[in-house]
């Protein structure tokens, strides 16, 4: 069932929208109206001037607040039946739905009226989000918690407002209602939360009280364009089938009687370019900070990494292009060789694809905040599903093998400040990043780089000096 079918947004469900902006048009009917009595007929009764219409005044903050969260977070008016009695507590009520994510925002406008409270006890809310559970989806086939937020906006914050709203937060990490009270003070700017770690949703809460208005034009401005995938990824697939080539090199290359099944040798895996300190800082063999990233040390090595590559590339190749996806997995192995190489110890041996992946996710995981909020869950979710488990040493343990952190942390790092300068540069209408001559530029420099290293694998190979 999809949440966003059932949004409420009339009297009768008890969750209130914001009124439309007041229009213009009877300022200029009182401008008009003396040029038409003017050109009355003179048997015509003279009219009494009417008073000119009054100013309207501002948009309350607890109105601009709500078309905010429409425009930038992806939120819609009204709720769920099942959210009624939240409904009815606030004087907005807005939802975000996504198939994964489901959060309610409940705005209740104390600067308008000083009297107004949040009502509702806390059991209530945590009893609205059990019954909304069904609206999110599963990761790692766990449920994901629903997000219930309470923002009272009041002329002054006192203690008296926070000791009441104290109890408006989740108990434990792992609940799957997660309650978080907020409030704010549109004259002083100030920012007031039951988070323990708020700092990011109070900055941004804090940003709204005090950046200069957005006018209506710029509310109404059209959404950020984006390129949808079209056809097959043509490069993301020749990526895989490049690594599963070399695979079948090293196992043929490595073949010898009572050697382990389908997994080659340490000496066959430095020969062919495996990199440590040793061989690249101690002997000068640049070329193996290329040559590693297209190795694998087993079939399950292979198998995750190229899971990871296709999910990753995927994103960026629909998202980015082609010439940019080359670049990101590039600069991502290049980050992962050189992090492995300065950070490990200089006698350990590595390889893999797992830097220039790690890059490839960052990059996806940062690029994919160019979608429409509501677009963004269906990628980031997966994407998350293989970072975090990569980036946490918790893995080894899953995996019994050995993972090379170094590499995952420095081709994570580097994909993520290549996302972000993406995201930075993008121009608004365009559908692709700027600079995409260029960056095909550097992706043939990368392939280059790579032909060049595998060159000098071989002719290490064949004149016997491979260590």
């Amino acid at each position: 069932m999809n949440p966003t079918d059932e949004l409420e947004t009339n009297a009768e469900e008890g969750a209130p929208t914001a009124p439309e902006p007041e229009s213009d048009a009877p300022a200029e009917a009182a401008a008009d109206a003396p040029a038409e009595a003017a050109a009355a007929p003179a048997k015509r009764k003279k009219k009494r001037a009417k008073k000119p219409a009054e100013a309207a005044g501002p948009e309350p903050f607890a109105q601009y607040l709500a078309r905010l969260h429409v425009v930038e977070k992806g939120y819609r008016l009204g709720t769920v039946p099942e959210a009624a009695a939240l409904a009815k507590a606030c004087d907005l009520v807005l939802t975000y739905a996504d198939g994964m994510t489901f959060a309610i925002l409940g705005i209740v406008d104390a600067e308008r009226d000083p009297e107004r409270r949040f009502e509702l006890p806390v059991e209530t809310l945590i009893d609205i989000g059990k019954v909304c559970l069904d609206f999110t989806g599963r990761m790692n086939n766990a449920k994901l918690p629903v997000v219930i937020q309470i923002v009272e906006i009041r002329g002054e914050i006192t203690e008296a407002d926070k000791r009441r709203l104290t109890g408006i937060h989740a108990r434990r990490v792992l609940d799957k209602v997660h309650v978080r009270g907020f409030v704010l003070s549109p004259p002083s700017g100030e920012v007031w939360s039951t988070l323990t770690f708020g700092w990011l949703p109070e900055r941004w809460f804090r940003n709204a009280l005090t950046a200069p208005r957005r006018t209506e034009a710029e509310l109404a401005a059209p959404a950020p364009a984006f390129a949808e995938a079209k056809g097959l990824p043509g490069l993301t697939l020749g990526l895989l089938g490049v690594i599963a080539s070399l695979f079948v090199v090293e196992l043929v290359v490595g073949a010898r009687p009572g050697g382990e099944f389908l997994t080659p040798p340490l000496d066959t895996l430095v020969a062919l370019g495996g990199a440590s300190g040793a061989l690249v800082v101690g002997q000068g063999e640049w070329w193996r900070l290329f040559t590693a990233t297209l190795l694998h040390g087993g079939p399950m090595h292979l198998v995750l990494n190229g899971v990871g590559l296709f999910l990753g590339g995927v994103v960026l190749e629909g998202l980015l292009g082609r010439a940019w996806l080359g670049v990101i997995f590039v600069i991502g192995a290049l980050g992962g060789s050189v992090a492995s190489v300065l950070i490990n110890d200089p006698a350990t041996v590595t390889v893999g694809a797992s830097g220039a992946i790690m890059g490839l996710l960052a990059a996806a995981m940062v690029a994919s905040y160019r979608l429409p909020p509501t677009h963004r869950a269906q990628i980031q979710i997966p994407l998350i599903q293989m970072l975090i488990p990569s980036l946490i040493p918790i893995a080894v343990q899953r995996t019994g093998g050995h993972i090379d952190f170094a590499a995952h942390f420095g081709g994570a790092l580097t994909g993520a400040l290549a996302g972000l300068f993406l995201l930075r540069t993008w121009p608004t209408a365009e559908p692709h990043p700027r600079f995409r001559r260029a960056a095909a530029v550097v992706a043939c420099v990368g392939v280059v780089a790579y032909l060049i290293a595998f060159a000098q694998v071989d002719l290490t190979y064949a004149s016997g000096t491979s260590p």
